[in-house]
């Protein structure tokens, strides 16, 4: 009789298993890999001559851009075959509007292996165009590239730029962490209520005029803090500063940048060659 009882039970568990397995499976997998399977990756060349300007306008794409390996612009991203985006190429201008909104796949089930919330650009290293990003989710990543300028407008999302030469940046979001390294620019003008905030410059402080400030977070310049002289009662005190402003700059570049809670890193050439000195002293 136990053995009965016990062989009963054994059943029962490998079928409220199965049952289980099967419920998950039709609630979560398939529908996931059968959406994720109607997005086709569209692919397009044109000639670098085509294009001075591309406009992005999404709900929840990431944008990329990296050199191409040849003098073709190349833009890659996936849609569905049955949507309602809309691209246009017109006096040189590449427009895409990407009306629906990407589906998220990424589960502890279901695992993609092509992101299809991503669209890349591809830029020869002598087109020098505009860029202009805008979407409620998503971050935006350009390296390696000459650009002339950029404006990427959003609600979340990170800011990562390396290794790129422009002539100026606007950013504006409202969360996002910013980072770039080894840019050259004339104008940069950011925008971010909250996030961490690193900038590494490839010229000297003289060369910007900044108009630097954060309302509660910290802000640093070549790892040290910035500090300003109070006069209170005839009695001057020293104090951490939540901004950096400068009047005027040798070679006419401007640096502005407000937060409500960020933290601003801000490392020019100064600190590189401090470091590199003293490397060389060890």
């Amino acid at each position: 009789m136990r053995k009965q009882n016990g062989l009963f039970a054994i059943i029962v568990i490998l079928l409220v298993l199965i049952l289980g397995i099967s419920y998950i499976y039709g609630k979560y997998y398939f529908p996931s890999a059968k959406s994720y399977s109607a997005y086709l990756e569209i692919f397009q060349e044109y000639e670098s001559d085509e294009i001075n300007s591309i406009y992005i306008d999404s709900i929840n794409h990431s944008v990329v851009i990296k050199p191409s390996n040849n003098e073709k612009i190349k833009v890659s991203y996936y849609q569905k075959v049955d949507n309602s985006n809309t691209f246009k190429l017109e006096q040189k201008v590449l427009n895409m509007e990407f009306i629906e909104k990407v589906e998220n796949f990424d589960s502890l089930i279901f695992q993609p292996e092509r992101n299809v919330a991503v669209v890349t650009i591809y830029l020869p290293q002598d087109c020098i165009i505009d860029i202009n990003v805008k979407t409620i989710i998503g971050s935006f990543s350009i390296s390696d590239v000459n650009t002339r300028n950029i404006n990427f407008n959003n609600i979340t999302g990170d800011y990562l730029m390396n290794n790129v030469n422009c002539n100026s940046i606007i950013v504006s979001c409202n969360t996002g962490d910013i980072k770039m390294s080894k840019v050259m620019f004339n104008r940069f003008n950011g925008s971010v209520v909250s996030g961490d905030f690193e900038f590494s410059l490839m010229e000297n402080v003289d060369a910007f005029r900044f108009e630097v400030t954060t309302t509660y977070g910290q802000l640093k310049l070549n790892n040290g803090y910035v500090y300003e002289t109070n006069l209170v009662n005839e009695i001057e005190t020293v104090e951490k500063s939540n901004s950096l402003i400068s009047s005027s700059s040798k070679e006419g570049k401007v640096f502005i940048f407000n937060t409500l809670r960020g933290n601003i890193s801000i490392n020019t050439m100064e600190e590189k060659e401090n470091t590199e000195e003293n490397i060389e002293a060890n």
